[in-house]
């Protein structure tokens, strides 16, 4: 079930960076605090049990400072990207959330 939920997190993280435009600021506000706030969380957990290449909390460290930016004027074409890799991310989470 938290997989489930994490994954529904990711991807309304990037359809936040895919579409900015739908997101009023308040909730894009939330949206960077968990995505920073769930990376960090990963890669401290990760290093914690000795692995060190944690890429999935990297990515959520990396969508959350891209949607940060990109609410403050900040536009670039990888933001695009890491919303694709994040969405692709936050649907396998989904589906692996819900079989279980």
């Amino acid at each position: 079930m938290l997989l489930f939920v994490l994954g529904v997190g990711d991807v309304l993280v990037a359809m936040a960076l895919l579409s900015p435009h739908l997101f009023p600021p308040f909730l894009a506000t939330l949206l960077v605090g968990f995505s920073l706030l769930k990376g960090s969380w990963s890669i401290l957990t990760s290093l914690g049990v000795g692995y060190k290449l944690d890429w999935m909390g990297a990515l959520d460290l990396l969508a959350g400072l891209c949607l940060f930016l990109l609410h403050k004027g900040f536009t670039l074409n990888i933001y695009w990207w890491i919303g694709v890799m994040l969405a692709l991310k936050g649907v396998w989470s989904v589906i692996i959330g819900f079989m279980r």
